[in-house]
């Protein structure tokens, strides 16, 4: 009994021994994870002491959003994506980094080189945002691509007289009844109105909306569309507002980016809505009619639609990614496409009697007679080389 008495004290306090220590080591693990949350921390809160997790969180969200644009090669609809991420959240570098790739990759080469620029302000001694800078630098000193809208200017209008009224990044332009020419500017969001003696003004002053882009006159009027603002606004030809429509989402009359508008003979307002990968077609008054398209890679079907026409019974869109245009009746019906060896990258198209005009980022311009289906290109160029108008050649 004695014995029993006694193996079992001594299991019990064997037992107080181990508790006691599983505690120390569980104390001292305790401590341990402190002291690493501590100075891992630490940083973090002295680097970011303003962060706020609930923004950054929306900022990761908007970026995701933006990179599976990117990787459809709808660059415009992932810059925008990638620009609220940074206003949600200034020092995301990926965000910053996918900014600028999208707008090279759109064309906009100088808004890139302002977004690197912002990001080495942020990160100053980072090798390979510099030499991107630098790169970009060469590239647009090389190619001309900032002095292309100047050299098509130069050969009407003298140049000091345009100095003024500059318009970087070029979107989209119109011409009306009085030989008027209207021109957007991405970047700095205005239109440039200038007439046929090469007087200019600014008809609509920068910063007004987010990213003015497509433009078309009726009558009076023209309407443009805003980019980043999901808006769509009608103006009188002094530079007065109208009307105003539209606003971020997928429903009937709210876009997702809008490019390219056009009016048909009617005053019926047809604008492509990029980000939902369709057309949608509005009243006088701005109220939805109809809408038709839908995002693939097949017949009938958008990639990456930028601009719009319409000729005659027919509406015709560029869809760049597919490097085709696809042509609808005025009801949305698909009626045919049009392809050829030369729409490298079709981007702006309009209309001269029964022909369509269409800018390609690659080949240069090419004149399309539908009813012949004979083509001819002007000025084709490449990447480093700067377009000569004087040179066309008639295609087979």
């Amino acid at each position: 009994m004695g014995r029993e008495n006694i193996l079992i004290l001594i299991l019990i306090n064997t037992n107080k021994f181990k508790s006691a220590g599983t505690m120390v080591m569980r104390v001292k693990r305790i401590f341990l994870l402190f002291y690493v949350l501590l100075f891992t921390l630490t940083p973090l809160v002295s680097v970011y002491p303003d962060i706020n997790p609930a923004k950054f969180e929306s900022a990761k969200n908007h970026f995701r959003k933006g990179v599976v644009y990117f990787n459809n090669m709808q660059y415009l609809a992932a810059a925008d994506f990638f620009r609220r991420a940074v206003q949600e959240y200034p020092d995301y570098y990926s965000a910053r980094d996918y900014l600028a790739r999208s707008y090279k990759l759109s064309g906009f080469k100088s808004t890139a080189l302002t977004e690197l620029n912002k990001t080495l302000e942020i990160y100053p001694d980072n090798i390979a945002i510099k030499n991107r800078i630098e790169s970009l630098h060469f590239r647009n000193a090389y190619s001309g691509d900032d002095s292309d809208v100047n050299y098509l200017l130069q050969s009407e209008y003298k140049s000091s007289e345009m100095k003024k009224f500059s318009f970087p990044d070029a979107a989209d332009m119109a011409v009306d009844n009085e030989r008027n020419l209207y021109i957007t500017s991405f970047s700095v969001s205005k239109v440039v109105k200038i007439d046929p003696n090469g007087v200019g003004e600014e008809i609509i002053r920068p910063g007004f909306g987010g990213g003015l882009y497509g433009i078309d006159i009726f009558n009076k009027t023209f309407a443009v569309s805003d980019f980043k603002s999901d808006m769509v606004y009608i103006f009188s030809d002094k530079g007065k507002m109208l009307k105003k429509f539209g606003g971020s989402g997928n429903g009937e009359g709210f876009f997702h980016g809008p490019k390219g508008v056009c009016f048909d003979r009617k005053g019926f307002l047809f604008i492509v809505d990029g980000g939902n990968y369709r057309i949608q077609k509005f009243d006088v008054n701005g109220r939805f009619v109809l809408s038709f398209g839908k995002m693939g890679d097949y017949e009938s079907e958008l990639a990456n639609p930028t601009d719009i026409a319409v000729l005659g019974e027919n509406v015709y869109v560029t869809d760049t990614s597919n490097k085709k245009i696809v042509v609808f009746d005025h009801y949305g019906n698909y009626v045919k496409e049009i392809l050829m060896d030369e729409l490298l990258s079709p981007r702006g198209i309009s209309v001269k009697g029964n022909s369509l005009v269409i800018s390609d980022e690659k080949s240069g311009v090419i004149i399309y007679d539908t009813l012949s289906g004979a083509k001819t290109l002007f000025s084709s160029w490449g990447s480093e080389s700067k377009p000569d108008w004087d040179k066309e050649r008639k295609l087979n």
